[in-house]
């Protein structure tokens, strides 16, 4: 005997409707499965496939699940190990041996390689320049047809492609539509480019609640780029109270992962003198820590502590390479 749960979202009510058809099954199973599925935030974005078998009571229990870009199955299955024995529970009873085949299940899904779609693969061969040459026209192509079929990632690198023009016009509200199912579908990266979008009215209207939203939604993530922009939030005061503590706090945590923009951010907290006290040589330290890092606010800042002699000695001709550093930034 044997109960499939399968829909493209997961959901409760999915599982739900499923249940008034499988005969001798009990409600409660299905209950549990669903809301493992949805605590464990399992999600049909990254292909998945994972079993579990659990012994118990001379019986054997096992859990299957299988995710990919069009949709999900989770299998539960048991079946007696010796004859005429049966769980003290019945089959699919809600017991502690199946509760724990379906956390082995998840776990195992969960932890599992990522794998990459074959129409996102494709339309990154020719994004990289795997193909001989880099062609962003065909990777749009790509891309276009594996956000069409509900794949994530395919949806966040198609509305990269249109808010920055390439292969496809530049179309910033096309970009926002793309982002927006990402995000939705609890991408972090995708979350962190919808609130920048919000934040600066690119695409949609200029929105700091909604920005905060998301900013919070991908850092609750780990997405260090979303803890800088959360943390700036802070920093200045947007919808949030103005708390130079807990913006510091997002910059460290950001630069932890290697963020270049937390460097520059963490820089201007020492050249203010926020949280830390006020020191223009660590500030100069920082912000070149971030402009060797490619960033162009942190090329700027670093300009401007050569211009006027913070924190380094006096230079104009270094300035202005950093100026330059920074703008080349800006344009790309």
């Amino acid at each position: 005997m044997c109960l499939i749960v399968a829909g493209s979202s997961l959901y409760a009510e999915d599982c739900f409707v499923l249940v008034d058809k499988a005969q001798g099954v009990e409600r409660s199973v299905v209950e549990m499965m669903a809301v493992a599925l949805i605590s464990e935030n399992i999600r049909p974005v990254k292909p998945v496939t994972a079993a579990a078998e659990i012994k118990q009571d001379q019986c054997v229990y096992r859990v299957e699940f299988d995710s990919t870009a069009s949709g999900s199955t989770l299998t539960l299955s048991g079946k007696t190990q010796a004859s005429g024995t049966s769980p003290k529970t019945g089959i699919l009873g809600l017991n502690e041996a199946l509760m724990n085949a379906v956390n082995v299940s998840l776990k195992s899904a969960r932890n599992a390689p990522e794998s990459v779609n074959p129409l996102v693969q494709e339309g990154d061969d020719w994004f990289y320049g795997k193909k001989s040459y880099k062609d962003y026209t065909q990777a749009a192509k790509w891309y276009q047809r594996a956000a069409e079929k509900g794949v994530v990632e395919g949806q966040k690198k198609l509305g990269y492609l249109y808010l920055n023009g390439l292969g496809v016009p530049r179309e910033s509200e096309t970009a926002f539509k793309w982002y927006q199912l990402a995000a939705q579908a609890g991408d972090p990266e995708a979350q962190n480019s919808l609130g920048v979008l919000y934040q600066y009215g690119n695409g949609v209207t200029l929105n700091y609640p909604q920005a905060l939203f998301w900013y919070i939604k991908a850092t609750d993530q780990g997405n260090p780029d979303a803890q800088s922009n959360l943390g700036y939030m802070y920093l200045n005061g947007y919808v949030v109270k103005k708390d130079p503590k807990t913006a510091l706090s997002l910059f460290l945590k950001a630069a932890d992962q290697g963020n270049s923009l937390a460097f520059a951010y963490i820089g201007y907290c020492y050249q203010m003198g926020y949280e830390v006290s006020k020191d223009d040589i660590k500030a100069v330290e920082w912000y070149r820590k971030s402009a060797e890092a490619g960033n162009p606010y942190g090329a700027s800042r670093l300009a401007y502590m050569y211009m006027y002699g913070y924190g380094v000695e006096k230079n104009q001709q270094e300035a202005m390479r950093w100026y330059e550093r920074a703008s080349q930034k800006s344009g790309e």
